[in-house]
């Protein structure tokens, strides 16, 4: 039984750093680009200097009220997608009144890194307890 989930876990921490950072630069213009709430949030950044942790404070932060409020301005997901509707193959109805999509691809939420850290492997049996109703974590595992 392997001991790392990948490659990735063994990486240089410094060059570990930089690729999150510039992964999540990619992220940060993809949200921009194609999400109207996005576009409105980042309106003021320049996402060319968020390069360490310092800078990463640039990025105004959103409270799950705001997102609720946005939603309602413009509903279902307020502007926050950055790709059609009908791409989700499912909407989930979170507390606090919030919607979050799902989307169709395979450990969409990142599970099976943890699963796996935590000594859980292809062929194992979970007792999965989550709920399977109205939120998304029940279809993480």
């Amino acid at each position: 039984m392997p001991d790392f989930y990948d490659a990735l876990e063994t990486r240089d921490s410094v060059l570990r750093e930089k690729q999150q950072f510039d992964e999540l630069k990619k992220q940060l213009h993809n949200a921009r680009d194609h999400a109207p709430a996005y576009a409105a949030i980042l309106a003021d950044v320049d996402i060319a200097d968020i390069n360490d942790r310092d800078t990463l404070s640039m990025i105004p932060l959103t409270r799950k009220s705001d997102i609720a409020e946005r939603q309602g301005e413009l509903p279902p997901l307020g502007g926050y997608a950055t790709v059609r509707m009908d791409s989700f193959y499912n909407v989930f109805a979170s507390p606090g009144g919030i919607f979050e999509p799902g989307a169709a691809r395979d450990d969409y939420w990142n599970f099976a890194r943890g699963l796996h850290a935590a000594g859980i492997r292809t062929g194992d049996l979970i007792h999965n307890t989550f709920s399977y109703h109205f939120t998304p974590a029940g279809l993480m595992v």
